[in-house]
């Protein structure tokens, strides 16, 4: 939810560890690594985060959010008229510590067939409370 314009757009992903029961027993595989993720508009182009933050990166979990501007050249990002908001996800995020280094969008590649899904959509008709936007 948001109060202000200049707050930003806030997407958290939480991943867990595995647990798969197969033929030759019980197994548990690592959770995958955070990755890229960029704000794709409606024309196509892609807006990164304004900042990255990971609370957890383990054996066991790894829990990060992204900030996104809602407004960009004057501009809001979403509008009651849009139909959905998307989010691409990329390459395997580089760098430790809490506040990860800001995504280059030159360096920007949509992740591979490996990660299902590579891109995430929201409706917007989802995110309207009493005829308001509210993302």
């Amino acid at each position: 939810m948001t109060e202000h314009d200049s707050d930003s757009i806030l997407l958290y992903i939480q991943q867990d560890d595995e647990d798969v029961d197969s033929a030759i027993g019980d197994m548990n595989f690592a959770p995958h690594p955070a990755t890229q993720v960029a704000l794709k508009l409606l024309d196509g182009s892609l807006v990164m985060p304004t900042k990255t933050e990971a609370f957890q990166n383990d054996q066991n979990k790894n829990r990060t959010q992204y900030s996104f501007p809602r407004v960009i050249n004057g501009k809001p990002i979403l509008t009651v008229h849009d139909e959905y908001l998307t989010f691409v996800f990329g390459q395997a995020l580089q760098g430790g510590r809490r506040i990860r280094p800001l995504q280059d969008p030159k360096k920007f590649r949509v992740a591979s067939d490996w990660m299902d899904p590579y891109e995430i959509s929201f409706r917007v008709a989802d995110l309207i409370y009493n005829g308001k936007l509210e993302y």
